[in-house]
């Protein structure tokens, strides 16, 4: 009933919404007639997906507070607005004019008035404060058993120890609070925060103990509860930002694949919601996954697409990440220039990543970091300098050679002419002998021993190897390359390179057929996991064997799996 009584008050106010021409003040005149509650509901509903807007109902809520506690409340949600999209300065004079009020009503209300110090101190980095004012706010709310308060402020004081890296300390808090909210009927917001947060403790602390695969296990399981649980309350915005979650785990474990999936989706979702974080960490991961599957091009094209999101704090945070980044893919794409150019740029934004007022120990963190980076720069500039040098006595070895060659082909041609017919025919007669011997000296044991050989060889998938060679499968079956070659020609009519390809051809086709994220890859991606160095072989031999591409083929099937559905 609640639910309809909102969505018939978002339907009243949809030509304020909608109207692109109104400008702020008449937006605000329009909010005279509404109460109190209405304006604050709504700016509830809007504050975090449209900030600009909610500013107009948050200016409009003040001047519709008649009595004391809407005044308060009014306070409270002006200050939290001016610390996260204005100033500490009015911040905290919102903050002194609610405490005044809170003084002289209910001592709940001074708990209210604490947990936003709490938080104000905490955005400002001043954690001794923070810690202060959230334990002075817990006391009055468990004296006054305020249960939602209670929780909301351990939250809060388990995100402090997650800031501070007492990542032990607050996932016992967490945990703690998610048996709690497991249990009882809690507001979907914090039980969602809770849920993120512990998400990303197991996450952070799995970064410092990568041997302590447990920890991955429990990140995945947050992930998947939130995901439910946002999928449930149909909620788009936590949707996108635990799909972004998945693909950092399938990412972690390595699975490039299910990464590339679950970042698309949040992108996708994205596009609906708008959220700047979560698309701009989508973009990021999908890039650095491109990056480990060594698409390059495509790794640099997502990488510089998250850098239009950032903005603030985001900025200093993520930029010398993002630029240390792209100097790893423009090394590996062989451009040492640009490889140079966005390291300088990391250490640029490292060295103002942190704020004077940060503890020591981000500071030790800084210059580790700037170490790293600048052993990076000189090793590419020796390389550079070393192409540069080397260019010069390359361009003069090229003449003589071409010389040479020239020279030496005109000089080897007239001979190779001559032997070549004698060559050949010696060649024709040393494999008539060689198969003569071969037919003569192969036992029916070892010939038995060697087909038996060969149908493990098939089931255990080894012809995927890109180095399966006949002298590779020769040492393989223990046996000799001339014994193996025989016997293929003989009962599998055909050469050692036809049913070598082959195998990998139809194990291609089956797999194909099975795996619906295999059709997903790439036909070089695909052409890797089938044994072949790049695409071009492998569809030759795929068309060889079934007189289609292999891309007609994943065409076709996705027609049937359509018709089907």
């Amino acid at each position: 009933m609640k639910n309809a009584i909102f969505l018939l008050f978002l339907y009243i106010l949809t030509p304020l919404f909608g109207n692109s021409q109104t400008t702020p003040q008449s937006e605000s005149d329009s909010l005279e007639k509404y109460s109190f509650k209405q304006i604050a509901n709504t700016y509830e509903s809007i504050r975090k997906t449209n900030p600009k807007l909610a500013k107009i109902y948050l200016d409009a809520l003040y001047p519709k507070a008649t009595k004391r506690e809407e005044k308060l409340t009014a306070f409270l949600k002006m200050c939290h607005h001016q610390i996260l999209h204005g100033t500490k300065e009015k911040a905290f004079s919102y903050l002194e004019s609610a405490y005044d009020l809170a003084k002289i009503g209910k001592k709940i209300e001074l708990a209210y008035v604490y947990e936003k110090k709490g938080y104000y101190y905490y955005k400002e980095k001043e954690y001794d404060n923070a810690s202060n004012y959230y334990f002075k706010a817990l006391a009055i709310a468990e004296l006054e058993q305020n249960k939602n308060l209670i929780l909301k402020i351990e939250h809060k004081i388990g995100a402090l120890y997650y800031t501070l890296g007492e990542l032990d300390k607050a996932l016992i808090i967490l945990n703690l609070l998610y048996k709690k909210v497991e249990t009882d009927t809690i507001d979907y917001n914090l039980r969602l925060s809770i849920i993120r947060s512990l998400g990303n403790t197991y996450l952070r602390k799995y970064s410092f103990y990568k041997e302590q695969k447990k920890l991955l296990d429990s990140f995945s399981f947050f992930t998947q509860k939130g995901l439910q649980l946002a999928i449930q309350e149909k909620d788009l915005k936590t949707i996108a930002y635990f799909e972004n979650l998945s693909g950092i785990h399938a990412f972690i474990k390595e699975n490039y694949a299910t990464a590339l999936t679950y970042f698309n989706r949040s992108i996708k979702t994205n596009e609906v919601t708008k959220v700047q974080q979560t698309l701009q960490e989508s973009y990021f991961y999908k890039g650095k996954t491109f990056l480990r599957l060594q698409q390059t091009d495509s790794a640099i094209y997502y990488i510089k697409k998250s850098e239009p999101f950032f903005r603030g704090a985001s900025k200093k945070l993520n930029k010398p990440s993002t630029y240390s980044l792209l100097s790893e893919c423009y090394e590996q794409k062989g451009d040492l220039k640009n490889a140079i150019k966005y390291a300088q740029l990391a250490i640029a934004y490292t060295e103002q990543r942190y704020s004077d007022n940060e503890k020591t120990k981000a500071s030790i963190d800084q210059k580790d970091k700037i170490r790293i980076l600048q052993k990076r720069i000189y090793r590419l500039e020796d390389a550079l300098k070393n192409i540069s040098k080397k260019k010069t006595g390359w361009y003069i070895f090229s003449i003589i050679l071409v010389i040479s060659l020239i020279v030496g082909y005109l000089f080897f041609r007239r001979r190779e002419q001559k032997n070549k017919a004698s060559f050949q025919k010696l060649l024709e007669e040393t494999k008539e002998n060689d198969a003569n011997i071969v037919k003569k000296v192969i036992p029916e044991v070892q010939t038995q021993q060697i087909l038996d050989a060969l149908t493990q060889f098939e089931s255990d998938h080894l012809f995927l190897q890109q180095n399966c060679t006949l002298p590779f499968l020769a040492k393989k079956l223990h046996t000799n390359t001339a014994y193996l070659s025989n016997i293929i020609n003989e009962y599998k009519n055909e050469s050692y390179t036809t049913y070598i390809k082959k195998l990998r051809v139809q194990y291609s086709i089956k797999r194909l057929k099975d795996d619906t994220r295999f059709r997903a890859y790439t036909i070089e991606a695909i052409a890797k996991e089938c044994g072949f160095k790049t695409a071009k072989p492998f569809s030759r031999a795929f068309k060889k064997v079934t007189n289609i591409y292999p891309s007609t083929f994943i065409k076709n099937l996705h027609k049937i799996d359509n018709q089907s559905s």
